[in-house]
């Protein structure tokens, strides 16, 4: 009897272990990153946030978001404030839309979508507790970079 009960806790400690150690490695797959994620901060700091100036003009990010899908394309968001009023003008709020696909490196998630086909646009960073940073750039879309955008946590799609 009591060898059996020896017997069981070794199992257990070992189960114990095992479970332990094998979540201390990257598990998460792309199906595990599936969800959408809202952008919490930029360069870490809240939105809205200076991306770019001008003499006569101000880009502001004031927010965004992330959709990660393995079936269909996923999509990076950035909602932006173009302020020229200093200059006279006006101010326009817009949204700059990236559809692409996503993929794991050990525990760095990398966002690509195409600009043309000769010109792949590829945002990387790393996923932690359950929120993911891309080093967003884009000079072409007023993004001169990288721009760490901090995006999470994970909800459901």
């Amino acid at each position: 009897m009591q060898s059996i009960k020896i017997l069981n806790m070794r199992r257990y400690a070992l189960a114990l272990f095992l479970g332990i150690s094998s979540s201390c490695t990257d598990s998460s797959g792309p199906a595990d990153l599936v969800g959408k994620y809202t952008l919490d901060r930029i360069n870490n700091a809240v939105p809205p946030q200076l991306a770019s100036a001008t003499i006569s003009c101000d880009l502001l990010i004031t927010g965004g978001r992330l959709e990660l899908r393995t079936v269909d394309w996923s999509g990076l968001i950035v909602n932006t404030k173009e302020d020229c009023s200093r200059a006279g003008g006006t101010i326009t709020l817009d949204s700059i839309r990236y559809l692409g696909t996503f993929r794991t490196a050990g525990a760095t998630l990398i966002f690509e979508t195409l600009r043309s086909l000769e010109d792949t646009l590829r945002f990387t960073g790393p996923i932690t507790f359950g929120k993911v940073t891309l080093a967003v750039s884009d000079a072409m879309r007023g993004l001169p970079g990288p721009i760490a955008m901090q995006f999470g946590p994970r909800q459901p799609l």
